[in-house]
């Protein structure tokens, strides 16, 4: 009664012919809707989606201070997410550098870093490069390895893998490496093999 009211009612207020076109009107209406009833996203499809990162950022830079509100570090990167159940950053194309009293520069290079302990250890992985720049020289410092943890409070990182340190005259290989951040201290682990270049008499 209600439907026929209304189609009476258009009838009689705009013509014969819009009857017509209501009724089509509401039987594209209809079909649309079974449609979209019909392809809904299953119960099962949405459980499965996991969950994204807490919040992320990209391409940043960050200067991370200490307890003491002191500088301790820059870190910059072209994406950074962060999961609080995992307490957890990571890290794409992550850059750190270090400064000392000694007027010298670390920078930490790698394809991924980790950041946990509430920023106490950082994990970097994938063609990690170590360098070390000096204000007074020219001579960079240039150390390659796979992953290295670094220890940002006490200005520390070391690796249990396969280290390769090259400077402008001398090359070294060895298994597992040190570094003292602050004063500019190495210390190669295992096997450690070194070839150094002597320029010919003048």
């Amino acid at each position: 009664m209600g439907v026929q009211h209304t189609l009476t009612e258009v009838t009689r207020r705009y013509g014969s012919r819009t009857p017509v076109l209501v009724t089509i009107l509401i039987i594209l209406a209809t079909i649309s809707a079974w449609m979209q009833w019909h392809t809904r996203p299953s119960a099962t499809s949405i459980t499965k989606t996991s969950p994204g990162p807490d919040y992320y950022l990209k391409n940043f830079t960050i200067t991370a201070t200490g307890t003491d509100g002191a500088p301790r570090y820059l870190i910059k990167s072209s994406y950074m997410e962060y999961m609080s159940g995992q307490e957890t950053v990571t890290l794409l194309q992550p850059q750190l550098l270090f400064h000392n009293k000694n007027q010298s520069s670390w920078s930490v290079t790698g394809e991924q870093a980790r950041i946990t302990e509430q920023g106490k250890q950082i994990v970097m992985k994938g063609n990690v490069v170590l360098e070390q720049r000096s204000e007074s020289s020219d001579e960079t410092l240039r150390v390659e390895t796979a992953d290295l943890l670094i220890l940002p409070e006490l200005k520390r990182a070391e690796t249990a893998a396969e280290v390769t340190m090259k400077s402008d005259d001398s090359m070294i290989n060895a298994i597992g490496f040190r570094v003292d951040l602050m004063h500019d201290k190495l210390n190669f682990l295992h096997q450690t093999r070194g070839r150094y270049y002597v320029p010919p008499p003048s």
